[in-house]
């Protein structure tokens, strides 16, 4: 019999998963949302058997073998941990909570149960970040240097359009730097090593937006961030990311002492030795099937034995933690107006 998951959620996280884990030899087999109205939508939507509106009744059924966590981050921690009570294994969307002190409880508790757990950062997984990670591996451009990572989008440009409240309050963990950042920092620890300290500056483009249910809110969570990060290894890196400009773009270039490789917003990955020519070493390729990707690695770790331990071989709770600490030094480098050590 195959893995069985229940998926907490119904945004845009679950519609991706529910294909993405059968995809991965998964049975679907139930559903959760805080609204049953949403929940049997979603259910009759992708033929998946059961349907329920609470959590604690999702985590406990005996034909859910792993909890998929895809609800707000504010509920993360609450999800996470009934799932691992439950002895279920967990993956989590990010980011993982919504500070440091829920991420550390959270590794924790899952290390001690003993269960496997995941964060999806699916992205490592793209053919071109998973390239550019071989490429890292094998010191094709020597010593790293600088990396530059810029991703712009328009999801936010239009100030009337209307979003989830908890999206545009930094209370409830929304924003740029948490749904897309988050991303982009744990591909940058993954290629290049630990990072030692964060100066940022966070912006908001609209200071109130209209929001899903008819209402209107103050916005608090950022929709622009610019970080520059000390890598332990001496290396420097700047994330640029905005969700509130009229020409989406996304460019990554890394400098080494021997070389250079770009990544290409079409994920054309690019790579030139000295002072050569950049050549084409992948083509343009698309992101689609990353999820599945990271759900086999889950689904093999499990099968294979879990331990819980930090050699799994997908990104786990760890990982969500160490993207957590570098998350929470932005902000505070944000509010003082300084560089902040990341904490460990």
């Amino acid at each position: 019999m195959g893995l069985r998951v229940g998926i907490i959620g119904t945004g845009f996280g679950a519609r991706v998963q529910v294909p993405g884990f059968r995809a991965a030899g998964y049975e679907v087999t139930a559903i959760c949302s805080a609204r049953m109205d949403r929940a049997r939508a979603a259910a009759e939507q992708a033929g998946i058997p059961v349907a329920l509106d609470m959590a604690s009744d999702l985590v406990s059924r005996d034909d859910v073998d792993v909890v998929s966590v895809t609800s707000p981050p504010t509920l993360h921690r609450e999800h996470a941990l009934a799932a691992v009570a439950a002895g279920k294994h967990v993956i989590c969307e990010k980011p993982m909570a919504r500070d440091t002190g829920e991420a550390r409880e959270m590794l924790a508790v899952a290390e001690r149960a003993g269960v496997v757990h995941a964060i999806d950062h699916e992205f490592r997984y793209t053919p071109a970040r998973s390239k550019v990670k071989e490429l890292l591996d094998a010191h094709s451009i020597g010593e790293m240097r600088l990396a530059l990572v810029m991703e712009m989008t328009g999801m936010l440009v239009d100030p009337t359009r209307p979003r989830q409240e908890w999206w545009l309050r930094r209370d409830r963990a929304g924003g740029l730097l948490g749904a897309l950042g988050s991303h982009w920092i744990d591909s940058l620890i993954w290629w290049l090593g630990a990072v030692d300290r964060v100066s940022s500056e966070l912006g908001i483009s609209s200071k109130t937006r209209p929001t899903t249910d008819g209402g209107s809110a103050r916005v608090t969570a950022d929709d622009t961030a610019q970080l520059l990060l000390r890598m332990s290894s001496g290396a420097i890196a700047t994330i640029q990311l905005s969700s509130a400009v009229h020409h989406p773009s996304r460019r990554v270039i890394l400098y080494g002492s021997d070389g250079t490789i770009v990544l290409g917003g079409d994920g054309r990955v690019l790579l030139a030795r000295g002072s050569g020519a950049l050549e084409e070493i992948i083509p343009a390729t698309s992101s689609d099937g990353a999820f599945p990707d990271l759900a086999r690695r889950v689904r093999e770790h499990i099968e294979a034995g879990p331990t819980g331990k930090g050699d799994a071989p997908h990104p786990t709770f760890a990982d969500g933690l160490r993207v957590q600490e570098v998350m929470d030094a932005a902000y505070r480098s944000a509010e003082v107006g300084g560089a902040v050590a990341v904490a460990s």
